[in-house]
């Protein structure tokens, strides 16, 4: 009964001393304390798991030079402490000098030791370490110690894991504070970005807007223009020179070319660029309805498929193609043209190459004196002009009357 009450009483000390541990300053000082208080050894060693290193860690290291200490810690797990750890079982050498089994071989010691006790440290069913004791006194340790120590062990081992996770939660926590922290940063930043983007997308519109305006105001100035131009020639009160009512003609029709442009924009709102192909077809139309030629003598070899240029160089690029559809309409047929009459364009762009707009004719030759760089018809100097500020080149296969404009995007063709 007395036997029993001290181990009770002796079980609540230890209760008490370990139950309020939370770190493992406490936990080792904790240890020591009880320790002495069971059972009074020279030498003591806890040895526990380390999950970062991946093997054990010696603390409580009584009775050890510093330089033992080291040695024990790097071969604990080759040795009883290892032993022990791995298959959780209590080893008890109660006289070193009569153990037939050598159980008791070990790394030496300043100290002469005659009995050993093992025991493992868990946490409920899991090895956490070893805890180890050696007396220079044989059978030094009765039952009582042996079930007070692992009661300790056992219960050293569940604070030592809970001193773990403890550490880990503050980890976790701060690296949740952490990213709770940047979260509210990034969403910061996200609201200013959006509030920036909001501001750009409300400025951008008010100037698409702008310029859709522009490009109509545009329009509709030239169109008063050709208007203008079109009563002046048809005031009959007027005694007009025909040659002036061809030279007006034709700048009407330019005006109209470059007005279009501006139509072919406000429809698409694409301020930046045009479809060449869309606007290629549009010139044709403008320039049969101006000459009343009937718009199925005109042929198209292209794809129905956009081919985008910067506005200015799809200015250049139809005013070219108007007055080399002009031209073929009133120096390669006859007035009246028929089926068989045929004006073709093609637009061919390949990979890496530029651009080029082809524009033949089925109708009378060129005059065997006809050179296209020495020709300095007004129509032609035009066309010369507007090439040089595409950076392009325009050709002419004469026999076929084939002329070839090619330019690129970007930079000279």
């Amino acid at each position: 009964m007395a036997r029993d009450l001290e181990i009770i009483t002796n079980i609540d000390d230890i209760s008490k001393q370990l139950g309020n541990v939370t770190d493992m300053q406490g936990l080792t000082s904790s240890i020591e304390k009880i320790i002495d208080s069971i059972v009074v050894v020279p030498y003591t060693g806890l040895y526990l798991f380390d999950p970062v290193s991946k093997g054990l860690k010696l603390y409580c290291a009584k009775g050890f030079t510093k330089e033992e200490q080291k040695e024990a810690e790097r071969t604990a797990m080759e040795r009883h402490p290892g032993e022990v750890f791995m298959n959780q079982k209590t080893l008890i050498i109660d006289d070193v000098e009569s153990d037939c089994l050598k159980q008791s071989l070990s790394s030496e010691r300043s100290f002469r030791v005659r009995s050993r006790l093992w025991l493992p440290v868990k946490s409920i069913d899991e090895s956490v370490g070893a805890f180890g004791l050696a007396s220079s006194e044989k059978n030094a340790f009765s039952d009582l110690h042996v079930a007070l120590l692992s009661f300790t062990c056992n219960l050293a081992g569940v604070v030592y894991k809970n001193i773990i996770y403890a550490g880990e939660k503050r980890i976790f926590e701060k690296q949740i504070s952490s990213f709770k922290t940047e979260r509210t940063h990034l969403e910061e930043e996200i609201e200013q970005i959006k509030s920036k983007q909001q501001n750009l997308q409300r400025t951008l519109s008010e100037r698409e807007l702008l310029i859709k305006e522009i490009h109509h105001r545009v329009k509709n100035n030239m169109q008063v223009i050709t208007s203008l131009i079109n009563l002046r020639l048809n005031d009959r009160n007027t005694d007009v020179h025909p040659e002036y009512n061809y030279y007006m003609t034709d700048l009407m029709n330019k005006i109209r070319t470059m007005a279009l442009i501006h139509e072919v924009v406000d429809e698409s709102n694409d301020f930046s660029r045009i479809d060449i192909v869309k606007y290629t077809q549009r010139i044709a139309e403008l320039a049969c309805q101006a000459y009343g030629i009937d718009i199925n003598n005109v042929q198209y070899k292209f794809k129905d498929k956009p081919l985008y240029v910067d506005l200015e160089k799809g200015i250049s690029c139809g005013l070219i193609l108007h007055e080399l559809i002009t031209n073929a309409i009133k120096h390669g047929f006859d007035e009246n043209l028929d089926e068989n009459n045929l004006i073709s364009i093609g637009i061919v762009k390949r990979k890496n190459k530029p651009i080029e707009l082809v524009i033949e004719d089925n109708g009378k030759p060129f005059k065997e004196d006809f050179d296209l760089e020495k020709s300095n018809s007004f129509g032609m100097s035009i066309i010369g002009t507007l090439v040089e500020q595409l950076d392009g080149s325009l050709s002419l296969e004469k026999a076929k009357k084939r002329y070839s404009l090619k330019f690129n995007l970007n930079g000279k063709a």
